[in-house]
């Protein structure tokens, strides 16, 4: 498993003093997660590594929803399936993974295609909060900023099949 890291500056760099979920300095400073044919934006702020490839040892009886757990550093990540999270059926075959920080440690956001990252000018607010997260515009084409928070719970993932 090869993994990207945010170098300590760039991410830095990239944090706004505690932006909200739906503000321009919020979303300018975002990935893209490809899952599926859609794309979801995930703040610089709420990611902590990037995993190319990752490799998943699966747990018997766990939920659908976790496809299994990453060794990520020495730390042991679950890696959980986006689109089951998001009620958007079943992901398929995981080339990337979003490792994020969460109410109750760290989890990695299964993606199907590799992360891209999001010029400022290139975002356009599109709509009020959903579900979650906030509707925007990348060069045109709908996105969800995810509410990492109302995402992940142990609800969720207990609850998605």
């Amino acid at each position: 498993m090869d993994a990207v890291e945010f170098a300590p500056t760039d991410v830095d760099r990239c944090r706004p003093p505690g932006p909200t979920v739906g503000t321009t300095a919020a979303a300018a400073r975002s990935m893209l997660l490809p899952v599926g044919g859609d794309w979801y934006l995930i703040a610089l702020d709420e990611a902590l590594e990037v995993i190319v490839d990752p490799v998943a040892t699966e747990l018997p009886g766990a939920p659908a929803v976790l496809l299994g757990v990453v060794n990520v550093r020495g730390a042991i990540v679950p890696l959980l399936d986006t689109a089951r999270l998001l009620g958007a059926g079943r992901l398929g075959p995981c080339t990337t993974a979003v490792v994020v920080d969460t109410d109750w440690g760290a989890a990695a956001l299964a993606g199907s295609a590799p992360v891209t990252g999001v010029p400022r000018d290139a975002l356009t607010a599109a709509g009020p909060p959903q579900a979650f997260g906030v509707p925007w515009r990348v060069d045109g084409r709908a996105v969800v900023r995810l509410d990492i928070a109302g995402l992940v719970t142990p609800t969720n993932i207990a609850g998605r099949h």
